[in-house]
């Protein structure tokens, strides 16, 4: 496999990172990413130095068994690079917003006093393991605590 270290994008993925760390932002997945990109780009367009939109639409292909929210979180450094290129002049394809079309808003369950009691009933089971020696303690309380800080004065009932 190929080095991304030398490859097509390396001094703009590179920019872009320390341009996004020099204002304070940590951008450690970001880059993660990108690395991803580069390696994606010296497989598939090895030759390539112009973020085409056939390399960027290419990559912003949905996966098999991808989550939607995933895609987004794949492609979106890949805006900000190829933002970063035209910024300083270079040519470059930005993926559209709108791609991919729909997020998934997650909905938070609310758990009836019945459910909450019959969890709390099955992790105050939770048994002793000798690779985790406190886990049979700790899981209660964390748990415990966390219900406890979703309740206030405000909140009848807890």
């Amino acid at each position: 496999m190929n080095n991304p270290a030398s490859g097509n994008f390396k001094p703009y993925i590179e920019g872009l990172i320390e341009q996004k760390r020099s204002i304070g932002y940590p951008y450690a997945t970001s880059a993660q990413g990108l690395k991803a990109f580069a390696f994606f780009c010296l497989d598939n367009y090895p030759d390539e130095t112009v973020l085409t939109k056939e390399i960027a639409m290419h990559w912003a292909e949905k996966r098999q068994d991808e989550h939607v929210n995933s895609l987004l979180r794949r492609i979106t450094p890949i805006r900000q690079l190829a933002k970063y290129m035209n910024s300083i002049g270079i040519e470059a394809y930005v993926i559209p917003s709108g791609i991919p079309e729909k997020l998934i808003r997650y909905v938070p369950h609310i758990f009836t006093d019945q459910e909450l009691r019959a969890f709390f009933a099955e992790i105050d089971q939770c048994p002793v393991n000798s690779c985790s020696p406190a886990r049979h303690l700790i899981i209660p309380v964390f748990f415990g605590c966390c219900i406890v800080a979703g309740c206030g004065p405000q909140k009848p009932g807890c």
